[in-house]
């Protein structure tokens, strides 16, 4: 069986990742995905078994080194393997109140980028017992720096997330890079503007839609890519590149 786990995994993209990769198989082995979050969503649990998925929760607070080792050690003790790694969960803002600049920065920062390569870190050892391991990290093209220099983009307006996203496509470019000798292959994916509770539920894509890049990019087969960022729209059937 193939192990999946994805992070954020019980909501909004998250969630309709995990419907959607739940129902694939993967070198022809069916999937078992873990999902994680800070608390459970029963709401989300029936939708998985109403679905058919194979899955089970587990708890992980990003923001906490501890939360993430108690987790890997748990995988470790029952699967002794992670097949594909869904970076997904993310934050736009500090859980504090009022929080100054620099606490800002910190916050989104420790959840958004430092929780990430945290997690590629120590799941590596589980990812090298895989026969074809993936990672996606979910990024967004607000991290572009080619789409950013573009007359009237949108960057500005998310300053302290957009900056986040563009350190989490450098630790996709330079995970790729550390991980190619073991056979791992690091994309990153945009799943667009969708409504989730991220934006306030402001987007114009459903989240069903936003999942199926993310879904595309877990499943590519041994002689695909690694070191890319892509999306997927409209009606488009593949994914295609985004300049960094």
């Amino acid at each position: 069986m193939v192990i999946a786990l994805v992070t954020g995994g019980t909501k909004g993209i998250g969630l309709q990742v995990a419907l959607q990769l739940g129902k694939e198989k993967f070198y022809n082995e069916s999937i078992h995905i873990i999902v994680t979050a800070r608390s459970p969503n029963e709401q989300a649990f029936t939708q998985l078994k109403e679905e058919g998925i194979s899955y089970e929760y587990l708890p992980l607070d990003l923001a906490s080194d501890q939360s993430i080792f108690d987790l890997k050690k748990t995988i470790k003790e029952k699967y002794g393997k992670i097949d594909i790694l869904i970076n997904n969960a993310a934050v736009a803002s500090s859980p504090k109140k009022d929080p100054s600049l620099r606490d800002s920065y910190l916050d989104i920062y420790s959840v958004n980028v430092a929780a990430v390569a945290i997690i590629m870190d120590e799941f590596k050892e589980l990812l090298e017992q895989s026969k074809h391991p993936r990672i996606v990290n979910v990024s967004s093209t607000l991290g572009s720096l080619a789409v950013a220099q573009l007359p009237n983009s949108p960057q500005k307006l998310y300053t302290t997330y957009t900056i986040t996203k563009s350190a989490l496509n450098m630790l996709t470019i330079i995970y790729s890079q550390k991980f190619a000798e073991f056979n791992i292959k690091v994309n990153a994916t945009c799943p667009g503007y969708c409504a989730t509770e991220l934006n306030g539920y402001q987007g114009t894509k459903t989240p069903q839609e936003g999942a199926k890049v993310i879904v595309r990019m877990a499943l590519i087969k041994d002689d695909g890519v690694t070191g890319g960022f892509f999306n997927l729209e409209g009606q488009a059937e593949n994914p295609e590149v985004i300049q960094w």
